[in-house]
């Protein structure tokens, strides 16, 4: 689920490199191009629409049996294993298909959180997230309306499932895209090049840890251990 950058009508397509490498990790990838997410991520146009890629992609599409199933399914339970991954206001479009659709993973890369304040009434998803999640932003997202995109404490703690967070010290908004010059670009083309990397790696190791695997893969069956450093 891609943000919005004022700045490139064609934004979405920033994110090829993420979606190339999980299509080369063995992932069936949909990337829907999300027309008026600049009006923000609580637009139920925007939702309907993402739900209908996934239930197309569950129903109709005329190769979905390549698409496994969720751990510990049964014929009452058949529902395909399926991850989700936004950025800014996509991020936050991101945990609302996660909520309504009950996917197995989903991740959030620099939520643009103070987005959901312009829509009184639906409240932020947080809550609800029961399922596997992963949360990702940088230190370098203040800006001079006291917006940020980290998750403060209490929002963190309401999160039920299991979670990851990832912090990337120094890392701003738009510090995801290598290579890029133009637009809405990252605070720092030099280290971007390694934090673009890095997000590309977390989301397909995060999707790798939870999703299902094939069950002719060999070796490769085994799960990838939970480990992590604790910066002091």
């Amino acid at each position: 689920m891609h943000g919005h950058c004022i700045s490139e009508s064609d934004h979405r397509h920033r994110w090829q490199p993420l979606v190339s490498q999980l299509a080369r990790s063995g992932f069936v990838v949909a990337a829907p191009f999300n027309s008026t997410i600049a009006n923000g991520p609580t637009q139920d146009s925007l939702l309907e629409s993402a739900l209908e890629v996934i239930h197309w992609m569950h129903n109709d599409w005329a190769d979905r049996d390549v698409l496994l199933r969720g751990q510990g399914h049964d014929e009452d339970h058949p529902e395909r294993a399926t991850g989700v991954v936004g950025h800014s206001y996509g991020a936050m479009l991101a945990t609302r298909v996660a909520v309504a659709q009950q996917v197995h993973a989903v991740v959030a890369l620099s939520a643009a959180r103070k987005g959901w304040a312009n829509d009184e009434g639906l409240e932020e998803p947080l809550a609800n997230l029961d399922m596997r999640s992963m949360h990702v932003w940088g230190t370098d997202t203040e800006d001079t309306d006291g917006g940020s995109d980290a998750l403060t404490p209490d929002r963190w703690d309401a999160i039920p499932g299991t979670k990851h967070r990832v912090i990337l010290d120094g890392a701003g908004h738009w510090d995801y895209f290598s290579g890029q010059h133009d637009g809405c670009s990252p605070t720092s083309w030099q280290a971007n090049t390694v934090r673009g990397a890095l997000a590309r790696d977390l989301v397909t190791t995060f999707f790798a840890r939870y999703l299902p695997l094939p069950v002719d893969v060999g070796g490769l069956r085994a799960p990838i251990s939970l480990s992590h450093r604790v910066q002091p």
